[in-house]
């Protein structure tokens, strides 16, 4: 006898229907789905059986139906065996089902036969953990038929667990729109809350403990899928549907009031739970930025909802107020409304009385989500692992730089002045020059994909790149300040990329070439005196170029060739793969009570100073603060002399706490020279270090950093080949302008269309370099 016919034949006996074949005979199922629908199955001819002998003996009568169960909690040893009665054989409860009074016999376990057990309504969730809630007053051997009941209901909720990790609205199957992953009542939001509780919650202490790694493992999966099915309108995530396929991921309707669409308050819901449980977990930052973003976007603002008399809805001003349409279309993200006959509103005055009545079309639910993320930010606590686990502004908006204008619309500076998750990319190569300016990052979550401009790409002159704010990452661009045509101390002095401020975090500044800087050609910053939280942070330099800081040139100091500095109470900063070339001093400099790693990167040509450890007293007099040593990791570098190299020039020198490890020192004569000067506290094992960062031995430094450093380094501009060759020749030079090496590039603008997709930005981006020049980062 066919499945089918089984299910139609135990209909007979009770109201249960058996999987429907509208989601499952679209696509062709691998063997593990054909295998989670045949344990579904099973258990529903499980419980339609065990029913069937009950009716045997009884009478068929129905559940008493209630809008909720009837309690908000079990306080008393009846209550609990009411609810233990309701548990189905395979492990479930109904919802909308009167449960203050234990089943009988006979007794249909839902108001609604159809639904039984479900996840809607809150309906599972909300029965293990009153059971888990009121498990230390039960009796002995109340406790154990509470936790057998617990471990059952638990069981049935991994098993619902769909292989992709969604959930479907009831279990075992039902059929219909209850197969599709819903979101829809918190239904999602309910079952991943339980799964976190069970692995992690001291009230489930009872749970084994393979049910609790069991409970941990299908949380991450749910995490996983709620990653991958983010819905994505033009390129840009958004929230989530309703109900999504299950097989395919994308939103779909369920009933006629409820159309594929993008819902509010159940995505908020579950961004939340996921910043309260996982903000670490790879991918969930740029979830949480889209998420907030979208729903910053399309909250409405000085509104609340109003229901007269009859019970007709509108909004009404409310000053103050934000609120939320609970459905906007996938396409134009603007609010709608549907009603029973299947028709699509804008507006929700045009519903029938009786849908006005009859649901929440407007809810403020993500206003508690976009409050907890905004104080989660200011925090710091997103701030990580020096930066390198930023998303930058993956998922977010592709925004296109159309002109080299210093500002304006189609700028460099316009894309960087918008707000939200952004990925700007450029259909343009060529000069920006800055005019002794600087262009700034004060929006969050961006990254700038100078690998999109054509060859020989972008070059920022006459100023630099100041960021003072999160989640930040620059590639590929060519910045060379350079002296403006100032005179000697003229008292211009600026960064080549500067990362200053307490907002400034989670900074990934790779794959550029930063030249002719006038003050350091990278620096990481803040007030001296006002503690770590007031400065930059979580910051990473790898893979750049940074050559030629100008020494005798417009700063008031005067000589000032300085490579890269990390201020005094900056911390967690790496420079990882970086070539240093031709900077007299700070290759780089820590100051006080900062703290990072320096590895793998190839220092050429330095002065009078290659690692710097330090600080300066005299700074520190009036703040009434002792200042205490940097702490630092220098593991696997090089350090080659040049034609300006002080003859007893050490790798790390002057005064800090250092761990050293594996570093070659040669002069000219490739003689072995010292690894440390001065008042150097070795350590015995790194201070900090970046999780998923390994170092190479220092005897692969050079050759790795020569061949991956710098922007565009598979299609290197004419300044990057010549500071290479010279690196190579052994005739790199300290300058004083940049009209030493040729002077500012001209470079004639190259305009290119970019055809960007709808969809995988993320390879979209790795496809403009070459695939044998790619580079696996940690």
């Amino acid at each position: 006898m066919s499945g089918l016919m089984r299910c139609l034949l135990l209909s007979l006996l009770l109201p249960f229907c058996c999987v429907a074949t509208d989601y499952w005979q679209q696509h062709p199922l691998p063997v593990q789905w054909q295998q989670y629908l045949a344990v579904s199955e099973q258990l529903l001819q499980q419980d339609a059986a065990a029913f069937a002998s009950e009716l045997a003996e009884s009478a068929a009568h129905d559940a008493v139906k209630h809008n909720g169960f009837g309690l908000t909690a079990i306080t008393t040893a009846a209550e609990a065996e009411a609810i233990l009665s309701y548990q189905t054989p395979s492990g479930g409860w109904s919802k909308r089902t009167d449960m203050r009074i234990a089943r009988q016999a006979g007794q249909h376990f839902g108001s609604e036969p159809d639904y039984v057990p479900t996840f809607d309504n809150d309906a599972t969730s909300t029965q293990l953990q009153w059971l888990a809630d009121y498990y230390p007053d039960a009796s002995e051997a109340l406790r154990q038929r509470i936790t057998a009941a617990i471990e059952r209901g638990i069981t049935l909720v991994l098993k619902a667990q769909y292989p992709n990790g969604g959930f479907a609205q009831s279990y075992p199957l039902r059929g219909g729109y209850h197969d599709a992953i819903t979101l829809n009542d918190d239904a999602m939001y309910q079952l991943m809350t339980l799964l976190w509780q069970v692995a992690h919650d001291k009230r489930f202490a009872m749970v084994t403990d393979s049910s609790k790694q069991a409970a941990k493992a299908a949380f991450y999966r749910a995490v996983d899928w709620l990653l991958a099915n983010q819905v994505q309108v033009k390129g840009q995530l958004s929230v989530w549907g309703a109900q999504h396929h299950p097989l395919t991921g994308g939103p779909v309707a369920a009933r006629k009031f409820e159309q594929a669409s993008l819902v509010s308050s159940e995505s908020a819901k579950l961004l939340q739970l996921m910043l309260q449980t996982v903000p670490d977990y790879p991918g969930v930052a740029a979830s949480l930025a889209a998420g907030a973003h979208w729903l910053r976007q399309h909250q409405i603002s000085g509104k609340t909802r109003y229901r007269d008399a009859q019970g007709y809805l509108s909004l009404a001003d409310s000053p103050g107020s934000v609120i939320w349409s609970r459905f906007y279309d996938l396409k134009s993200g603007k609010p709608v409304f549907f009603d029973r006959d299947g028709k699509t509103y804008s507006d929700v005055s045009r519903l029938s009385l009786e849908r006005q009545r009859g649901y929440g079309w407007y809810q403020s639910v993500a206003a508690d989500f976009l409050q907890a993320y905004a104080a989660w930010l200011s925090s710091g606590k997103q701030c990580r692992n020096f930066g390198l686990d930023t998303a930058g502004g993956q998922g977010g908006a592709v925004l296109k730089v159309t002109n080299l204008n210093r500002s304006g619309p189609g700028s460099l500076a316009a894309a960087l002045a918008t707000t939200g998750p952004r990925i700007i990319v450029f259909e343009v190569a060529g000069v920006i020059d800055l005019e002794r300016s600087n262009l700034s990052i004060e929006q969050p979550f961006v990254t700038i994909a100078g690998e999109t401009a054509p060859a020989p790409g972008i070059t920022v002159i006459k100023g630099g790149l100041r960021i003072v704010s999160h989640d930040v990452i620059v590639r590929h661009l060519h910045i060379r300040p350079g002296d403006a045509g100032l005179d000697k101390r003229a008292g211009w002095d600026t960064d080549g990329i500067a990362v200053t401020g307490k907002d400034a975090c989670n900074v990934l500044v790779e794959h550029n070439s930063v030249s002719w800087a006038t003050d350091e050609l990278v620096s990481a910053s803040g007030p001296r005196d006002q503690g770590p939280a007031a400065t930059a942070k979580h910051v990473t330099f790898r893979n750049n170029i940074l050559a030629e800081a100008l020494d005798y040139a417009t700063h008031i100091k005067g000589k000032h060739s300085k490579g890269a500095l990390v201020h005094d109470n900056v911390q967690q900063v790496a420079f990882i793969g970086n070539l240093f070339v031709s900077n007299d001093r700070r290759n780089p400099y820590f100051k006080a009570f900062s703290s990072g790693v320096v590895a793998n990167n190839l220092i050429v040509n330095a002065g009078n100073a290659a690692v710097q450890l330090g600080f300066v007293e005299r700074e520190w007099l009036s703040s009434g603060i002792a200042p205490h040593n940097p702490q630092v990791a220098v593991v696997g570098n090089v350090l080659r002399y040049g034609l300006d190299s002080y003859s007893d020039l050490a790798l790390v020198s002057d005064r800090g706490d250092a761990y050293i490890s594996d570093n070659l020192t040669l002069n000219l004569r490739q003689q072995p020279m010292y690894d440390t000067q001065g008042v150097i506290h070795l350590l015995q094992s790194p201070p900090v270090w970046p999780k998923g960062v390994i170092a190479t031995a220092a005897s692969t430094t050079e050759a790795q950093v020569l061949n991956q450093a710098g922007a565009r380094y598979w299609q290197r501009d004419s300044i990057d080949q010549r500071i290479l060759q010279q690196v190579q020749d052994g005739s790199s030079r300290i300058i004083d302008s940049q009209q030493q090496v040729g002077g500012y590039p001209h470079i004639t603008p190259v305009q290119r269309a970019l055809d960007i997709p709808d969809n995988n930005i993320d390879s979209w981006l790795r496809g403009f370099i070459p695939e044998h020049r790619q580079i696996t980062e940690p």
